[in-house]
């Protein structure tokens, strides 16, 4: 399928005064050189109770596509009830966290506090490299299908052309937003380039603390609120150094969407700390699942 920028808004409706793009400026600077952990824990409340907003007006760019493979990676200690480095046998544990273990989940890129989401990428090592497992660590990488016929609604992360400097991904979505920008006012332009800058700020820079996600979690919320048809974000991988994407897809619409194909264990061999980087040894292949759960044929 056919990329194409659809908008949820048209940029050229905002009206921006000179006095809020000022703001948009001050709030762009302040953020990008502040304390973001001391920031976050001071704000967590005011943004989680909708008291108080980074940006009053939020621009959204989505677009509509179909996925082939999209791949997760599963650390079965950090799974698994008992947190044995032991197999998964059920094919709920290759999903996303179940509600009933929601409540236990912190922060993460696109996810409040207690909020399940499907985080997925594309290719084994990308997704390794993602999840940055350690030596000794039994992982599992489930494969899954996206149903024919069937499509994504997502708001992309792309709007820094720094990140053209690492994948060409969205080079025909640049060029685009580019073009958009060109058709506007000086004031909406800068408006809209400082507004999309942060965002892809906190969706893009490394995180030392887990409470310093509440940015781009908060984001990614606002988002989903903004437009109920919008199903996921598709943002670049840290890790990867923006080589690669992450999808992160609302439970539902990945149960809807996405059929099982196959999973692999793997024992983590050596690790980031080694000179080689990741290795791994396959240990079984599943292809199949019985009520549930999964079919494993050791190797």
């Amino acid at each position: 399928m056919q990329k194409k920028i659809t908008q949820t808004m048209d940029f050229a409706d905002l009206k921006i005064s000179a006095a809020e793009l000022n703001d948009i400026l001050i709030t762009n600077h302040y953020f990008r050189n502040c304390d973001l952990k001391a920031v976050a824990e001071n704000i967590e409340n005011d943004l989680l109770n909708k008291k108080y907003a980074i940006f009053t007006i939020l621009p959204v760019i989505d677009l509509k596509d179909s996925f082939k493979t999209v791949y997760r990676v599963s650390m079965n200690k950090y799974v698994r009830e008992d947190k044995k480095n032991e197999r998964l046998d059920s094919i709920n544990d290759l999903k996303y966290p179940p509600i009933d273990k929601a409540k236990n989940l912190g922060y993460n890129r696109c996810s409040f506090k207690g909020q399940s989401m499907f985080y997925g990428g594309f290719g084994n090592l990308f997704s390794i490299v993602e999840s940055k497992p350690e030596k000794g660590d039994l992982i599992t990488i489930s494969k899954w299908d996206m149903k024919p016929n069937f499509d994504l609604h997502y708001v992309p992360i792309f709007q820094d052309n720094s990140l053209n400097r690492y994948s060409d991904v969205f080079s025909d979505e640049w060029e685009q937003y580019q073009e958009k920008l060109s058709t506007l006012t000086e004031v909406q332009r800068q408006a809209i380039e400082n507004i999309y800058s942060l965002i892809t700020f906190f969706f893009t820079r490394p995180v030392y603390n887990k409470i310093e996600y509440l940015f781009s979690s908060y984001f990614s919320n606002r988002i989903f609120d903004m437009n109920k048809e919008i199903e996921a974000i598709l943002y670049p991988s840290v890790p990867n150094q923006y080589m690669a994407f992450n999808l992160a897809i609302k439970p539902k619409v990945f149960d809807d969407k996405f059929d099982f194909l196959e999973a692999e264990e793997h024992l983590i061999l050596t690790d980031r700390n080694s000179s080689g980087g990741w290795l791994s040894h396959l240990v079984a292949i599943s292809s199949g699942v019985s009520n549930g759960q999964l079919i494993w044929i050791n190797k």
